[in-house]
């Protein structure tokens, strides 16, 4: 249920949580698809104010790849990020 609606339950109020927790105590290849779904949109979650929640539990418990290609999105969009608040 989760995983067919990654993108927007990473940027629910509830939703978030759930992918929190998914995030720390499910292994990486159980998430494989969501984590997948959720990188398409990582630009707009790191901006949201549930998503940005997200961004940051992958950053601290994602695959490593997951985290290059996190790393790599903010290095991009530095200007962009800097002006946003959650």
């Amino acid at each position: 249920a989760v995983e067919a609606e990654a993108q927007r339950m990473a940027s629910h109020m509830y939703g978030c949580r759930v992918v929190q927790r998914l995030l720390e105590h499910c292994a990486s290849h159980q998430l494989e698809n969501m984590l997948n779904k959720i990188l398409t949109v990582i630009d707009k979650l790191a901006t949201d104010n549930y998503g940005n929640y997200v961004v940051q539990h992958m950053l601290e418990h994602g695959r490593i790849e997951d985290k290059k290609i996190i790393i790599g999105v903010i290095e991009r969009n530095i200007v962009e990020f800097s002006k946003h608040k959650c």
